[in-house]
């Protein structure tokens, strides 16, 4: 019964016997490849000696990268230069930590802590500061200082802190963080 249907199913299909003969070669050939990829183990063409050399480089180049990176970091968002301990040290855990270095960078912010708060004298006045001095502040770069400076010989001194938001690229954010280290 079974090859009866079978036959009517193909007969439906209006294929003539050699075109039935191919494809039944056809599907015999795949169903052997098939069942010979399952006891054949595939041979990956990997050399360890090969791939060494690369490997090697990659890692170098990351890590000059990370370094790159962490200088970066510091020189735009160095830890605050008043504050306490804890502070400091949150803020260098955040950062990543070169291989090798496992706690010094804790260990060298932390001895550079202030006691107290910032002295008037330590303040960078807003008004008078030139792009070195400004370039000091935490968060501001090169760009931002001739910014600072571009504005203030425009509009005249600033008068109070709010006004220095005025300055393209200074938010509250960035306020809040140099508000501490300077005056007008």
């Amino acid at each position: 019964m079974l090859r009866r249907s079978l036959f009517f199913w193909i007969d439906r299909l209006q294929i003539t016997p050699s075109e039935r003969y191919l494809m039944t070669t056809l599907f015999a050939i795949l169903l052997i490849i098939s069942t010979l990829r399952l006891f054949l183990q595939p041979t990956f063409g990997y050399d360890a000696d090969y791939y060494a050399p690369i490997e090697a480089e990659f890692n170098r180049l990351s890590a000059k990268r990370s370094e790159e990176k962490a200088t970066l970091m510091k020189r735009y968002y160095p830890p605050p230069l008043s504050g306490t301990k804890e502070t400091r040290e949150a803020f260098v855990h955040d950062q990543e930590v070169p291989a090798g270095e496992t706690g010094s960078a804790v260990s060298n912010t932390t001895d550079q802590t202030t006691t107290g708060a910032e002295t008037e004298t330590d303040k960078i006045n807003i008004n008078k500061a030139g792009a070195d001095q400004l370039k000091k502040l935490p968060g501001i770069g090169p760009v931002i200082a001739e910014r600072i400076i571009a504005y203030r010989n425009e509009h005249g001194a600033f008068e109070t802190m709010e006004q220095i938001r005025n300055v393209n690229g200074i938010g509250p954010a960035r306020l809040d963080n140099i508000k501490s280290h300077i005056k007008l």
